[in-house]
């Protein structure tokens, strides 16, 4: 394996950290447009903030938008796309949490935030951010970061729930996928692991057929041919070179080819194409898994907290129009963190909704009165479409057979949605005076029961 420091400059994540320390995703690439992975030599941990885009974390496409929290591992490759795509970054060294009880390794790879649950990440991740850059250097504030990190890890390890222990085949298939991990450099002999873990080569297959439906030795050679793809995809080492740390064979060349990173130099042969790690079958920083289904996303119509709070700031300051307002009362009146509120007001300015003035008596103010200004309007400007599925808009779905006729239903979801929040105005919010249509919809009896 290629040490961080064996990385072309090109390829290379900003400087490691001194143990914890937080930045911006656009801090990882070594350019903005993220034209190739980036090998991760640390612990991560990303909370999108602003903006909507794909995150390829070991080349699995995963959508995200403002609430959406990644873990990643050192070794794995990391591309964002999306120039609107703002994240702050948790990064920790190897040693940043001994002698603290948390497992790091339970936080999932992909989730998406919503509710109370943002809330408190927000609130975690924004305090920690402050308190690295309050006590940078600082030694004797090692400790408080320490268990800042620890508790943000217990959190998540909490939303996630408790896991059930591995039995049988599973408690099988997760000691070889250990051993694997550690070994697959040295030898790819199925023999080989059978003999460390004490057991036979059919117990693994078995093992392995029934937790991902792929043998052992599949199991081993995706592994590799995982490895491999990271390598080629985000350092500028040979293919020779990648090959002999990998255990590939050397294929003669013709004479007067030279050696290079070209295919059809003389380099390592190409794994098996059924070895072949294919998008969604392998579990970034887990274990190979069955073809994976979808990522799952939470699509139900809900308002983030982003929205949540981009609404009350709106209507903090609808009730100071025309005058202004600090962010530190926008964030006293809302009792919100004053970091995503700037990183809110800022959204809303690009929008045209909010205006910023400096100086000592500075602050923000809408830049028209407050019922010219919808819910909607404000909604879309920090979270993007009203309504979606799977990462689609609604008209923009297609199915077959029994279900060719949904896209008119999952349109006629957001048409309804947009007749509240399109039709409701900041002015309307502030003094209770609603739409009939919409207080029609309050009076409801069923309308105020949870489903």
């Amino acid at each position: 394996m290629f040490s961080s420091g064996q990385l072309a400059a090109a390829t290379r994540t900003a400087s490691s950290p001194t143990e914890i320390d937080t930045i911006a995703l656009g801090d990882l690439a070594p350019d903005p447009g993220w034209r190739r992975p980036v090998l991760l030599d640390a612990d991560l941990l990303v909370l999108v903030t602003n903006g909507h885009g794909t995150a390829e974390l070991d080349f699995r496409p995963l959508p995200c938008r403002p609430g959406t929290l990644l873990r990643a591992h050192p070794g794995q490759v990391l591309r964002c796309a999306g120039p609107q795509l703002d994240a702050t970054v948790v990064r920790w060294s190897p040693g940043a949490l001994r002698g603290l009880d948390v497992d790091a390794d339970a936080p999932p790879a992909y989730r998406q935030l919503a509710g109370e649950d943002e809330d408190a990440m927000i609130n975690e991740v924004s305090q920690l951010a402050v308190d690295c850059h309050r006590h940078r250097g600082v030694p004797a504030a090692g400790d408080l970061l320490r268990h800042q990190l620890a508790v943000l890890l217990l959190r998540l390890a909490l939303l996630t729930g408790p896991q059930p222990e591995a039995r049988g085949e599973a408690a099988t298939f997760h000691r070889f996928w250990q051993e694997v991990e550690h070994g697959y450099q040295r030898t790819r002999r199925v023999e080989d692991y059978a003999a460390r873990l004490g057991c036979s080569v059919r117990t693994l297959t078995r093992a392995c057929l029934a937790v991902t439906g792929r043998s052992a030795k599949q199991v081993i050679d995706d592994r590799v041919a995982l490895q491999a793809s990271r390598l080629l995809a985000a350092t500028d080492a040979p293919i020779a070179r990648i090959g002999r740390r990998l255990g590939f064979p050397e294929r003669p060349t013709s004479a007067g080819s030279s050696p290079g990173r070209s295919g059809s130099a003389r380099g390592p042969s190409a794994p098996p194409a059924s070895s072949r790690c294919r998008p969604g079958s392998c579990v970034p920083g887990g274990p190979p898994s069955r073809p994976a289904a979808p990522a799952r996303h939470d699509d139900r119509v809900q308002i983030s907290a982003r929205g949540d709070y981009a609404v009350r700031a709106a209507l903090s300051l609808a009730a100071a129009y025309p005058s202004l307002l600090s962010t530190q009362a926008i964030a006293a009146q809302q009792d919100m963190p004053r970091k995503f509120l700037e990183a809110i007001l800022a959204d809303l300015r690009r929008a045209g909704i909010v205006r910023a003035q400096r100086g000592a008596e500075g602050g923000y103010t809408l830049t028209r009165p407050p019922g010219e200004i919808t819910i909607g309007s404000i909604l879309r400007t920090v979270d993007g479409p009203l309504a979606g599925v799977r990462g689609l808009r609604p008209e923009e779905t297609r199915y077959e057979g029994a279900a060719e006729n949904l896209p008119r239903l999952w349109v006629a979801v957001r048409a309804a949605v947009r007749q509240v929040v399109d039709e409701v105005t900041l002015a309307e919010m502030a003094s209770g005076k609603l739409p009939g249509h919409v207080r029609k919809l309050i009076a409801q009896p069923d309308a105020w029961e949870p489903r």
